[in-house]
């Protein structure tokens, strides 16, 4: 394989039909929506019998305070966020058909329009919808066991307890993730192109990775650098942006004023998010067609044949 014919025929495609940038925000990649920083991460005291705290520990009572006055403002947009996802969820299932389908059209020199995307993305959406089900649930279900078990033993003062159930877990959920993330990436390419059901898509992924190892993991591998690199960069840039938030949060978490805090932090959120919109949704494109366009020729004996001119 030409791996860096690869790389820049799928820099070339992603670049000249940019509908697969919506595509790619509408199928959640490259865009870290499920990650949330957590500021105010102290460990509080576990000790049964102490009747004060020290007078170096930081008080969190206002929190509580503050989070009971406005518990159905919470309520009311943890709900509103649910719906969000899982409407986002569910047309991610089409966009991510879509975005395959029109990836490999494009690979292959047609001229292919975001509305032939679009409804090839709805003729697959019921198995991309369970293969997504399939890779969230195997991750849920160890995730929300050991959550509740451990939450079980901080309620219960054994904090040691919780830590000794949570770690396993935590690697299991991560060793999952990881190998679940390698196939479905393989496995959504076999069910969108190759029309195969979700068992037979994970099937099809894990043959390749037995017989064409080689240029799976190379492509992996490239995937990883490049990776590296956009994060570098990406990271850069966010920590200019955020830089003046900073100063303002700290001092008013050190205040307690924690509804200025909360405020500051929802600012944040309202700045950040489109520009990282702005920035995962080409990155995410790029990476879908990389491994589409590669896909394409992991099957190739011996060697994929020149790819035909792209449309113009």
């Amino acid at each position: 394989m030409r791996y860096e014919e690869i790389l820049r025929r799928s820099l070339r495609i992603v670049w000249t039909r940019k509908y697969l940038w919506v595509l790619a925000l509408l199928a959640g990649e490259g865009f870290g929506g499920g990650s949330s920083g957590n500021l105010t991460s102290g460990q509080p005291n576990f000790q049964s019998g102490a009747g004060s705290a020290s007078a170096g520990q930081p008080d969190f009572s206002p929190v509580s305070s503050w989070v009971a006055d406005h518990l159905g403002l919470i309520l009311l947009i943890a709900a509103a966020v649910a719906v969000i996802w899982l409407i986002w969820f569910l047309v991610g299932c089409v966009a991510s058909g879509a975005m395959i389908r029109a990836s490999a059209e494009l690979d292959s020199g047609a001229d292919f329009r975001f509305g032939q995307a679009w409804r090839a993305g709805l003729s697959t959406f019921w198995r991309v919808l369970a293969l997504r089900l399939g890779v969230f649930l195997v991750i849920a279900v160890p995730t929300l066991l050991g959550f509740l078990v451990a939450g079980l033993l901080v309620l219960n003062n054994r904090p040691f307890g919780a830590l000794l159930i949570a770690a396993p877990f935590i690697v299991l959920v991560a060793v999952l993730a990881i190998v679940l993330g390698a196939l479905y990436t393989l496995a959504i390419r076999a069910c969108v192109l190759d029309g195969l059901g979700p068992w037979a898509s994970y099937r099809r992924a894990v043959e390749l990775v037995l017989t064409r190892t080689s240029r799976v993991v190379i492509t992996l591998l490239l995937m990883i650098a490049v990776g590296i690199g956009a994060g570098i960069l990406t990271g850069l840039v966010f920590t200019l942006i955020t830089l003046p938030f900073v100063g303002p949060l700290f001092d008013a978490f050190g205040r307690q004023d924690y509804g200025r805090a909360f405020g500051s932090l929802a600012l944040l959120f309202a700045v950040t998010t489109p520009i990282s919109i702005l920035i995962g949704a080409p990155i995410g494109a790029y990476f879908s067609t990389v491994w589409t366009v590669a896909y394409r020729r992991f099957g190739a004996e011996p060697e994929a044949p020149p790819a035909p001119a792209l449309a113009a």
